[in-house]
C-alpha cells in the first residue's frame, strides 16, 4: 500500500525535569509544573518561565479543555509515523490556561472544529512512554 513503516517512531526524551511528567502520563495523569508563585506551565522545563523559581512541583489537570488550533498533516515529517496520515496535530487549550501540543485522535479529520471540547486520553505508547492526546469531549 506504501505506507509501510520502515523505521521506528521517534521517541520522547526523558529529561531530567520531565520524568515526572512521562511516570504521571503512564498513570493516566496529565500534569502541569506549579512554582510558589503559583505560575503553571507546560511543557516541562527545569525553571519557571515567568519568575524563573526552580522550585518547581506537579499538579495535575483536568484534562480538558478546547482546541485552539489544528492541522491536518497529510505527509508525515518522520517516516514512523507514515502509517498514520491523515492525523491531526493540535494545539489545546486546558482548563487551567496552559496550552499543549497533542494529537487528536478517535474522531473523523472533517469533524474537528477550533473551539470544540476535548479532553485527555492516554491510549498509544511510543517505546516506553504513553503519550497524552485527546479527544472529543462526549
Amino acid at each position: 500500500m506504501g505506507n509501510e513503516v520502515t523505521a521506528e517512531r521517534p521517541t520522547p526524551v526523558a529529561y531530567a525535569s520531565a520524568k515526572p511528567f512521562w511516570e504521571a502520563a503512564a498513570q493516566g495523569r496529565l500534569t502541569l509544573q506549579r512554582c510558589p508563585n503559583r505560575h503553571l506551565q507546560f511543557y516541562p522545563r527545569s525553571h519557571c518561565r515567568i519568575c524563573g523559581s526552580r522550585d518547581l512541583d506537579w499538579v495535575d489537570a483536568t484534562g480538558a479543555g478546547v482546541l485552539h488550533t489544528f492541522s491536518i498533516v497529510h505527509r508525515a515529517g518522520h517516516e514512523g509515523f507514515a502509517d498514520r496520515v491523515p492525523y491531526i496535530f493540535a494545539i489545546v487549550e486546558l482548563d487551567e490556561g496552559q496550552r499543549v501540543t497533542a494529537n487528536i485522535i478517535n474522531t473523523d479529520v472533517d469533524q474537528v472544529r477550533i473551539g470544540m471540547p476535548v479532553r485527555a486520553v492516554f491510549s498509544d505508547r511510543v517505546g516506553e512512554y504513553t503519550l497524552p492526546q485527546f479527544e472529543p469531549a462526549r
